[in-house]
């Protein structure tokens, strides 16, 4: 787990392991911001703070609206890089931050190689996709997603967003150390990744955003 000496980043930790322990089904409701904040005893800034760190680790999601709140979220592909699958060279925190970036510029950078996506650079797309079907350990798995995500940044034909997104990539993966680890789902990685592709090499933008809305978490209020 990411330790640190914030108040934020402690509670973020009980209740992550809260979440962990207890038996919460997928999609579980927590509570809203108001109840958490008077059950933790810590104050609005604190608490969103709180949430912002277990969404970026892919334990909750935060809905709007009259039915929203906090809720038990499926482990995604960020959970998963800054839990148990690897360790880092560098402060945990900056980890999170490159993932965090990419989730900003994934959006844009689909929807512009949908846009943009030819026959040359859909062929690349296709062999980097079979690469990323054919991986068996969490490791090869996410080395493939990543050089496939290279491959659809590349299709923007777009420099500044090749240099952007590919160094950002490339910086995750030079900050990460691989460690042992047991099972791990990654089937959402894997069917995200096949959905991105799948919608860029036919060039349908809205598919493409679509599925990287699903794949990127988005703080919302509650």
């Amino acid at each position: 787990m990411i330790i640190g000496d914030s108040k934020a980043t402690r509670l973020a930790l009980v209740i992550e392991e809260e979440i962990r322990t207890a038996p919460l089904a997928i999609g579980a409701f927590l509570g809203t911001k108001t109840s958490l904040a008077e059950q933790y005893t810590v104050s609005t800034g604190t608490l969103n703070e709180v949430l912002r760190l277990l969404q970026s680790r892919g334990f909750i999601d935060v809905k709007p609206g009259p039915k929203g709140g906090v809720f038990v979220a499926t482990r995604s592909r960020r959970a998963a890089l800054t839990h148990g699958l690897l360790d880092t060279q560098i402060d945990a925190s900056h980890i999170e931050t490159l993932i965090q970036i990419q989730d900003a510029l994934e959006e844009l950078v689909v929807s512009l190689a949908a846009r943009k996506c030819n026959g040359d650079s859909a062929a690349k797309i296709a062999i980097a996709l079979a690469f990323l079907l054919k991986a068996t350990t969490p490791r090869e798995i996410f080395t493939a997603a990543w050089a496939l995500d290279e491959e659809i940044a590349r299709a923007t034909e777009d420099a500044v967003v090749i240099n952007i997104y590919c160094g950002l990539i490339q910086a995750l993966e030079q900050s990460m150390v691989w460690v042992s680890v047991g099972e791990l789902d990654v089937e959402d990685t894997i069917r995200v990744h096949v959905e991105i592709a799948g919608a860029v090499m036919r060039n349908d933008e809205e598919a493409a955003r679509e599925a990287a809305r699903r794949h990127s978490p988005v703080t919302a209020g509650a």
